[in-house]
């Protein structure tokens, strides 16, 4: 069998193709060989190759994770095969090792049939590691140089005794039992030397076997890291794009609470006036006397709405009053207008002097028909006066002393109600006025304490309720800005480690890579 080391993957499926089109079997295409083809494709090469032994040899999903390994074992296979290898024999990583051990098998047939002229059908006894070795049956092919020269010379040797007749029949045999027994001495501490050089090969195939394991688990692993790897650098990129969110928002986050700041400042000096002015300003006694103040006004408040109930009710009698005497005054003023005309168109045209009706004169002039308080000016009386001065000023009108006398009379008594009518319209005044007075009085009394006792109850509520909110959003933010530093020390953190860890596991593999490598480079040497 030929030792020729296996270069590549595509060599062994060449080989392999080779042999089973050499046998006119064609499976399936050096593409799918190649790449791992399907698992009934590969039980149906092992059972062909296998038959070529022994017809017998079923393998099936079931049984080939125990008579593949058992088969090859029994032919000498140089590598240990595993149950672990034929769980799933066209998994990418375990294909190789199978691909290996089918291409050995072709050649380990191929040899066989070259060196032997062996059928392969039906041949169960090959099913032994050396049964080809010392087949007296088999077309004897002697390649060792040493047994060809030792055997050459024996003959030679007996055939010149022959010659001579000097050979007795048995020395030939017993010198070729000699010789024989020598070489197969000599052949079997060889095979000795070569089992164990083929246990330590058995060893290191194993070991490399593991080794080339172990390699496509870190292949594996290599990968599953490069993707984590993508996954941390993106997760990277995440975090930094927090962290600048989180900064702008820290930066937000100070500005506000400096505002919140200032705002809680201003707050507290204001309470710490609104405080010490509610010290210094308010103890007990001034409440005590606020309070017996309150309800003095309270007392006079409630009387002074008993007088205005009462002066409401008085109201509608005195309008109406009112309303008559405007409306009898109306009339008076008319007519006493129309006498006063008559009166002076009668003096001018007798020539009498009319300087002292003058003063009745602006008496009239100064009446204004549209103000009450004026029309209250004049009275019944006064009317009643102007007529009997008319009537007299008639019966006397002939007599200029008699008339001068009771126009004077007429005069003082005029006077006499003017003064009278000025009287009462400012006593009407002054009622009228105290009346507004003391209901404005009253309004504005009981307003104003309203007012004071509204406007302390609201700075104290106002203030004790701006300073537990401003505390409040004071605590919240602060709460806030501790969460968002601990959260961002927490992410640093977490991405620091995992950065470590993953610079860790990159290096433990490129060291076992290293070591993995020198190492079968160190055993490949020592092989060749």
């Amino acid at each position: 069998m030929s030792t020729k080391k296996v270069i590549s993957r595509k060599e062994c499926v060449s080989v392999i193709l080779n042999f089973l089109a050499w046998k006119d079997y064609h499976p399936c295409s050096e593409k799918d060989l190649l790449k791992s083809p399907p698992l009934n494709v590969l039980l149906n090469i092992w059972n062909f190759l296998f038959r070529l032994i022994d017809s017998n040899v079923n393998i099936t999903k079931e049984n080939m994770a125990v008579e593949v390994p058992k088969f090859y074992n029994e032919f000498g296979y140089p590598h240990t095969m595993k149950t672990s290898h034929l769980r799933t024999p066209t998994a990418e990583h375990q294909w190789e090792s199978n691909l290996v051990a089918l291409t050995w098998l072709c050649k380990l047939l191929l040899y066989e049939h070259q060196n032997f002229d062996k059928e392969f059908e039906n041949k169960t006894m090959l099913r032994q590691t050396d049964s080809y070795l010392f087949n007296p049956a088999s077309k004897m092919n002697i390649k060792n140089t040493l047994t060809s020269m030792t055997i050459t010379d024996l003959t030679n040797k007996h055939f010149q005794f022959y010659i001579k007749s000097e050979e007795t029949g048995k020395s030939i045999a017993n010198d070729v039992d000699a010789q024989l027994s020598t070489i197969i001495a000599k052949l079997q501490s060889s095979v000795d030397s070569k089992k164990s050089e083929l246990e330590t090969l058995r060893s290191n195939s194993v070991q490399m076997q593991n080794d080339i394991e172990e390699f496509e688990r870190l292949k594996e692993r290599v990968s599953t890291l490069s993707l984590e790897l993508s996954q941390i650098e993106t997760l990277n990129e995440n975090i930094r794009d927090y962290c600048t969110r989180l900064k702008r928002e820290l930066d937000s986050s100070k500005h506000i609470l400096n505002e919140e700041t200032n705002y809680l400042l201003e707050l507290e000096s204001k309470n710490k006036e609104i405080n010490d002015m509610m010290k210094t300003k308010i103890d007990g006694n001034d409440i005590r006397g606020l309070n017996m103040t309150i309800n003095e006004l309270k007392i006079s408040l409630s009387n002074s709405v008993k007088n205005i109930k009462e002066l409401e009710m008085e109201i509608p009698t005195l309008s109406s009053n009112v309303t008559s005497t405007k409306h009898n005054l109306a009339k008076s003023l008319s007519s006493v207008s129309k006498t006063y005309q008559l009166i002076m168109n009668s003096l001018s045209t007798h020539g009498i002097d009319v300087s002292y009706w003058k003063k009745l004169d602006r008496l009239l002039k100064s009446v204004d028909d549209h103000s009450v308080d004026k029309l209250l000016s004049i009275t019944d009386d006064c009317l009643k006066i102007v007529d009997e001065t008319l009537v007299s000023e008639t019966l006397t009108f002939k007599n200029e002393s008699e008339v001068k006398i009771q126009h004077n009379e007429t005069l003082s008594d005029l006077e006499k109600n003017e003064k009278l009518l000025k009287e009462e319209i400012a006593e009407l005044q002054a009622k009228e006025s105290e009346y507004f007075k003391s209901s404005l009085f009253n309004k504005e009394k009981s307003q104003i304490i309203s007012e004071t006792d509204y406007i302390v109850s609201i700075i104290k509520s106002t203030a004790k309720d701006e300073m537990e909110n401003s505390k409040r959003e004071l605590e919240n933010a602060t709460d806030d800005l501790q969460q968002a530093h601990k959260r961002l020390s927490e992410e640093k953190f977490q991405a620091k480690s995992k950065l470590n860890r993953y610079l860790n596991n990159i290096k433990e593999l490129v060291e076992k890579v290293e070591s993995y490598k020198s190492r079968n480079c160190n055993m490949m040497k020592e092989s060749v």
